[in-house]
């Protein structure tokens, strides 16, 4: 069995300090972590409920301009940093996070989102190899999703998400599926240790698993400010159980292993 550890929305508005806070006891033991990257971070970003995304650091909520993570060069040297010593996996997260981004059929504007944030990663990260797409909310049309996995990216998405008129429907959760163009079909579950970390254990008895663990760095701060302690103590109890009681290999979407793998 298999564990990727997955966080998503490192932008231009993180700090090293956030994601240091929640992984610390996946580092000291030189375990890897796959951040998922928003190139250019819209700060308008109005959710289905009316408020703003929450991923946004609250003084650029609602300005309409696209923020690059290139312009944090703080983020941008702890990343590379950390990608040169092949603790973090950086993957490509949208171009803006614009909601639903990849809800769209308009495939030319998801290839010129794919092209653009793509370059841009690989401009700010050059010792980062940028195979995977994260797809933002997990909200992904069916032309969407087919044009990510034909376009060679390891993708990950619940089984919950997947359009009921594409192929890949119907795909049981936490389990891997290689293409013939070498892209891997990734399914997860639920975001979040307090609400899922008792599906985590009974997936990790399962040998054929490969569990994806989904934190949202943000989460564990009160609105960009204050750490929430027993929050973040939860989850370093529940990484530090998952990592001493269950065999597992802790690895990341470029690296893992085929042993549990369909051909299509």
């Amino acid at each position: 069995m298999q564990i990727i550890f997955r966080d998503d929305d490192t932008s231009f508005f993180t700090t090293p300090a956030m994601l240091e806070d929640i992984y610390e006891p996946l580092w000291e033991r030189n375990l890897p972590v796959c951040l998922s990257v928003i190139p250019a971070h819209l700060g308008n970003i109005v959710l289905w409920d009316g408020t703003f995304d929450p991923n946004v650091a609250p003084q650029y909520r609602g300005v309409d301009k696209n923020f690059s993570v290139a312009d944090n060069p703080e983020i941008c040297a702890f990343l590379n940093n950390m990608a040169k010593q092949g603790l973090v996996e950086i993957c490509l997260h949208g171009f803006n996070h614009e909601y639903p981004e990849f809800g769209s059929e308009d495939e030319a504007r998801l290839r010129q989102k794919l092209t653009e944030g793509r370059a841009l990663l690989e401009q700010t990260f050059p010792d980062a190899p940028i195979n995977t797409f994260i797809i933002p909310y997990d909200k992904v049309s069916k032309p969407a999703l087919h044009l990510l996995l034909d376009s060679g990216y390891h993708t990950c998405v619940d089984p919950h998400n997947i359009p009921t008129d594409s192929s890949y429907a119907g795909a049981p959760f936490y389990r891997t599926r290689q293409l013939d163009n070498g892209a891997k079909f990734f399914t997860s579950g639920g975001a979040g240790y307090h609400n899922n970390i008792d599906e985590w254990r009974e997936a990790l008895t399962d040998p054929a698993a490969t569990l994806v663990i989904i934190n949202h760095y943000y989460m564990f701060y009160d609105n960009f400010g204050t750490v929430r302690a027993p929050m973040l103590a939860g989850w370093r109890s529940a990484a530090n159980e998952l990592l001493d009681e269950y065999a597992a290999h802790v690895t990341t979407f470029t690296k893992a292993q085929a042993d549990a793998v369909e051909v299509a």
